[in-house]
């Protein structure tokens, strides 16, 4: 992959905000 965690993090918090989670 070659992503960092922090990378990866927020994008799943972007994901959950956008989500309405």
């Amino acid at each position: 992959m070659g992503v960092s965690e922090s990378t990866i993090s927020r994008k799943l918090k972007r994901n959950k905000l956008k989500r309405g989670g």
